[in-house]
């Protein structure tokens, strides 16, 4: 019995080395198969995270290029208010004068009129002193809201590829962006050229100068009123119906300079007109529609880029018609430097008609690729052997067991490329949903088409199907990580 014992002592050992080896090539099969889902994984992310922010980028500089707008717009309103206050003001100071004219012939007025003009003139040259100045600053800084659209235009052309890399290289130093990749920024930076131009023809010219117009307050778009003299107080016994209108306005003109293509004059016009109308009955016993009798107060205010506008210049804006011819006739010019209405940037496609012209979409994509010596697997981390034996084995398992395969096929890494990612996100316009409801002061639940008058530009990753399907055709690829999931 004890001989039988000794003759089966050592037979376990090469059960036990074969066993090890098992483990240990089955070891080292899953470290690598379980780095390369996580090499995939954090290439797919870092592709992503490169195009969002990219496009995040862009979309800021299109929504800066908006408030720009809508900086110009504004400021435009303020200058519309400044020649408004003036003129409101002159046409206070005519008023209060022809009431003086009046208590000439009526002295006891004289105390009234007298301290009444002597306030308004004050009044007068007090708001002069500070509407030039405001105006000329008021202008300058639509200038500088101009220079500043064109910067973020500049930027925005620039920025993205700058920050695609930087944020690919954040990610991971050991990524690169592919010579495709690279093809696609400075597709993007020709898209982004192309996206936006400066309008400044004279049907892009109108757009705006109708925007404007559209968001004048109240004051400056229309300052008229009406009242009703109550009948005991009619001043004749048989008046049907006297009446104090009065009416004001401002209103912008633009006019083509014959010498120059594509510049234009602006006028920003103010008047205001206050006449004494009364009705009567005809002949026939008949009323009548109350007539201009007599002008109570008039002026009228210009304030021009350049050399005048007489465009519409005797057209009257009520009824108070002897009241216009008044003012028109002695309209005053505010001297103040004033360079007009600005060249702007707008999206290129402004076709409604077309789907694209009304949802028109930027593109961003990239490709980055982890090269295949900085993968990390068994062949890049000293663990196994990245060779293979010269040699047959003592334990007899034959040659290529500890020469660990990468884990990735031909097809995933494109031969000795690495792993590679394609993403691809898009910039689109849409308006707030809580505007498309008809809330928070939006006036109706219409659709807005893309523009650059409203900071509606958003970012979300899309499919990258195509940008696969390309990077396929050009380096034969037959498999690479989607960047993103179809939204």
């Amino acid at each position: 019995m004890l001989k039988n014992l000794s003759l089966q002592r050592g037979q376990a050992m090469p059960l036990i080395v074969g066993f090890a080896a098992i483990i240990s090539f089955a070891t080292l099969l899953v470290f690598n198969n379980a780095m390369g889902g996580v090499e995939r994984m954090r290439t797919s992310s870092a592709a992503d995270a490169a195009v969002y922010s990219g496009a995040v980028w862009q979309a800021r500089m299109l929504n800066g290029e908006a408030y720009m707008n809508k900086g110009m717009v504004a400021n435009q309103v303020a200058i519309a208010q400044l020649v408004s206050i003036q003129n409101w003001v002159q046409y206070v100071d005519r008023t209060a004068e022809n009431f003086d004219d009046l208590a000439d012939v009526l002295i006891p007025l004289k105390i009234i009129s007298t301290p009444l003009l002597a306030a308004t003139t004050a009044a007068a040259t007090a708001t002069e002193l500070f509407v030039i100045p405001a105006t000329i600053v008021t202008d300058r800084v639509i200038g500088a809201l101009q220079d500043t659209q064109d910067a973020l235009h500049t930027a925005g052309r620039v920025g993205a590829s700058s920050i695609m890399t930087a944020v690919v290289r954040e990610n991971d130093e050991r990524f690169e962006v592919t010579d495709l990749g690279i093809l696609w920024m400075e597709q993007n930076q020709d898209d982004w050229r192309n996206f936006t131009i400066s309008y400044k023809d004279l049907e892009g010219m109108t757009r705006k100068k109708t925007v404007i117009e559209n968001s004048q307050d109240q004051f400056s778009d229309n300052r008229s009123w009406k009242w009703r003299v109550p009948l005991y107080m009619s001043t004749v016994a048989y008046v049907l119906k006297e009446q104090v209108v009065k009416h004001g306005e401002t209103r912008l003109y633009m006019e083509a300079d014959p010498e120059v293509e594509n510049k234009f004059r602006w006028q920003w016009r103010s008047r205001d007109t206050m006449s004494y109308h009364v009705g009567y009955f005809d002949e026939w016993g008949w009323p009548r529609s109350p007539r201009e009798v007599a002008p109570i107060g008039w002026h009228q205010t210009t304030l021009d880029s350049g050399e005048q506008i007489k465009q519409n210049w005797g057209s009257r804006w009520s009824r108070n018609k002897e009241g216009e011819d008044d003012a028109i006739e002695e309209s005053e010019e505010l001297i103040a430097t004033y360079q007009g209405v600005r060249t702007y940037r707008d999206v290129a496609e402004l076709d409604t008609t077309e789907q694209e012209g009304r949802d028109p979409r930027l593109i961003v994509a990239i490709e980055i690729v982890l090269p295949s010596d900085e993968v990390r697997n068994t062949s890049n981390t000293d663990i196994g052997s990245d060779q293979a034996p010269e040699s047959k084995s003592r334990n007899g398992l034959g040659l290529k067991v500890f020469g660990m395969d990468d884990g990735y096929s031909e097809s995933e890494i494109g031969g000795d490329r690495g792993v590679a990612a394609v993403a691809a996100a898009e910039i689109f316009f849409r308006r707030p949903v809580e505007r498309q409801a008809g809330k928070f002061g939006a006036q109706d639940s219409k659709e807005e088409f893309a523009n650059l008058f409203n900071p509606y530009w958003d970012v979300r990753l899309k499919d990258s199907s195509e940008h696969r399907e390309l990077a396929w055709a050009t380096r034969g690829l037959a498999a690479i990580p989607n960047g993103a999931a179809a939204q």
